[in-house]
């Protein structure tokens, strides 16, 4: 069987090698089970530096060259049954890096779902147990809750870029997109990074650092989007939020900076773009993305309905109990997000955001 849309992998390496914050230390793969024998189409270079096997050696190939002499069959065979039953697995596998040396993988796959309730594509997210974690059954039983409660957003938010992207199958990609859809990808790799990370003062709620995640993904938005001249200043107050409200969040915030890195400053040598996120009195969260560049034109509609970014936008604002408006003047442009208290709680995500501009 064919696939019927571009090749998801082939899309994401054209742009791979051009990203710095592609080294992130979360181990990705997605595979195409619509193709014979569910090749991989996709691996991230913390995939590389996990098992040592090059992606020019494994794209095009199932999985099963991880396996080695003391893998358990039975393991082996509930993978296979989830992958035909399209439904999601967790597990403990013993896999084999490329020199032979032999590590636990606790492997997350789970079903990419496209238009249609169709499978598109299987998600893999792996991470190596150290001895400490085997020893530890509370840490791990913690550790696979976390990881389950991150795969699921994960899963649905990707579903999202995916459809997205390639819902014009034959308008084709520009260098351009294809380095945003890796950045968005990159964006929820830092999420699952943060997750899996210990929490501060014994805390195990399932919740995300929101300030270390945010940081993290506009500090690396400012290193591959940013040029000499244009100052990135990033605050975020420190706070555990929901996962889903954070998922979104690290989003929007990856949408919002780059627009502003990317058109902003068009004929300016120097400019200043600041990200910053603070609570509400009233319980909720703000997160503003404002620069002192040339402005959005005005009567040019924020997000823009026909743009690729501006739909992902609004997805993810009417996601969520949230609200954007966009202020213009001569100094630049304001781009203001509202949360609502149930929301960044973990509640949210029943009513529509709104999307408003003022002078």
């Amino acid at each position: 069987m064919t696939d019927p849309k571009p090749a998801l992998g082939a899309v994401i390496d054209e742009a791979s090698a051009d990203l710095a914050f592609s080294r992130a230390t979360v181990s990705i793969v997605l595979t195409n089970p619509n193709v014979d024998d569910n090749p991989i189409v996709y691996i991230n270079e913390a995939f590389e530096e996990l098992t040592g096997y090059a992606k020019s050696a494994v794209v095009g190939r199932n999985c099963r060259f991880l396996q080695g002499p003391d893998t358990d069959p039975a393991d082996v065979a509930r993978i296979r049954d989830a992958i035909r039953a399209r439904e999601e697995v967790a597990i403990d596998l013993l896999n084999y890096r490329a020199d032979g040396e032999a590590f636990l993988n606790r492997l997350l796959l789970a079903p990419v779902f496209g238009e249609g309730g169709q499978v598109q594509y299987f998600l893999g997210l792996q991470k190596e147990m150290t001895a400490r974690d085997v020893e530890d059954a509370g840490g791990r039983a913690a550790a696979a809750d976390r990881m389950r409660a991150v795969q699921s957003r994960v899963r649905a938010h990707l579903a999202g870029v995916i459809d997205t992207i390639l819902d014009h199958p034959n308008a084709g990609c520009s260098e351009r997109e294809l380095l945003s859809l890796n950045r968005r990808i990159e964006t929820l790799q830092f999420l699952y990074e943060e997750m899996i990370r210990p929490a501060p003062f014994g805390r195990n709620d399932g919740r995300v650092a929101l300030g270390a995640y945010i940081a993290r993904v506009g500090n690396a938005l400012a290193h591959v989007e940013g040029r000499p001249g244009i100052r990135v200043n990033i605050a975020s107050v420190d706070l555990a939020a929901g996962v889903d409200v954070s998922t979104r969040l690290g989003l929007l915030a990856s949408e919002l900076l780059t627009n502003a890195l990317r058109h902003a400053f068009e004929g300016r040598a120097f400019g200043s773009v600041e990200l910053r996120v603070v609570t509400l009195a009233q319980g909720g969260l703000r997160m503003t993305v404002a620069d002192d560049g040339i402005g959005i034109p005005e009567g040019e509609p924020f997000p823009a309905g026909g743009a690729r970014g501006g739909r992902i936008v609004r997805r993810l604002i009417e996601g969520m109990a949230a609200s954007i408006a966009v202020s213009r003047g001569l100094a630049g442009t304001v781009v203001t997000v509202d949360v609502g208290a149930d929301a960044l709680a973990g509640g949210g995500g029943a009513r529509c955001g709104t999307v408003t501009a003022g002078e």
